[in-house]
């Protein structure tokens, strides 16, 4: 559940859609369980390059801000190699 709040978030917070399909572009071949914060926010940035959408250059502080509400820790302990399921707790 909390990869799909995540989704909703980000969609808006960006201004992109995000189809099931495109998370399986996240995954490519991995296990959540492998995937960091900056796997996410890498994800995201080309998500926005693909629908022609401008990355903001508060991308990372976003993409942080929004998982910390998602797994309901403080955003200062997500780092671009913080993992999302072992450490964050990320469902």
């Amino acid at each position: 559940m909390d990869l799909l709040d995540f989704t909703f978030r980000i969609e808006k917070s960006f201004g992109i859609k995000i189809d099931q399909k495109d998370v399986n572009v996240l995954e490519n071949g991995r296990t959540k369980e492998q995937i960091t914060a900056g796997d996410l926010h890498s994800w995201i940035v080309g998500m926005c390059s693909a629908q022609k959408v401008s990355v903001p250059h508060s991308s990372w502080s976003r993409v942080r801000l929004e998982l910390a509400r998602v797994v309901g820790k403080p955003p200062q302990l997500i780092h671009p190699n913080t993992l999302i399921v072992r450490e964050l707790g990320f469902s």
